[in-house]
């Protein structure tokens, strides 16, 4: 079971995501605790066109290798991971910045099939670094980072 801290730090990112797509007049219900594979339903209110979301949090995602001289994000995962890949199912890989009185938030949008493509599973991988995790270099941040269409045109058929 996880501690606490990480219960509410999971908690924040899953409530921030499903407050962003809610300003956008989408229909969204949170999951139980503890889903295995869907944190967040989103749901056209008119269209009826939905979309899973798995959201990940992490209050220090943003990282930097030294001997690399290279800056990533980066997120635990798990090995469900390989399990998930759909074009219904969408990853929200939120990062919590700042402190209590002055958060950051930022969220990378990712395509399901992308996050298992990419996973490391078997041991620390020399471009993607953690086990069990995702990673997501300089190049790849823009492409990514709030990037809310990934999900909207899903939900709209502009897809």
């Amino acid at each position: 079971m996880p501690n606490r801290a990480n219960a509410l730090t999971a908690a924040a990112g899953e409530h921030y995501v499903a407050y962003r797509l809610s300003r956008m007049e989408y229909l969204v219900g949170l999951t139980r605790s503890g889903s295995p594979s869907v944190d967040l339903m989103v749901c056209h209110p008119e269209k009826g066109t939905q979309v899973s979301i798995q959201v990940k949090t992490s209050k220090f995602a943003h990282r930097y290798e030294r001997r690399k001289k290279i800056e990533y994000w980066a997120w635990r995962v798990g090995k469900q991971v390989a399990s998930l890949p759909g074009d219904s199912i969408v990853y929200a890989f939120v990062s919590l910045e700042g402190d209590k009185g002055d958060p950051i938030c930022r969220t990378f949008i990712v395509p399901s099939k992308e996050v298992a493509a990419r996973v490391e599973t078997d041991g620390p991988n020399a471009y993607w670094f953690i086990t069990d995790g995702f990673a997501i270099d300089d190049k790849n941040e823009k492409k990514w980072l709030e990037d809310w269409r990934l999900i909207t045109d899903t939900l709209t058929g502009d897809k």
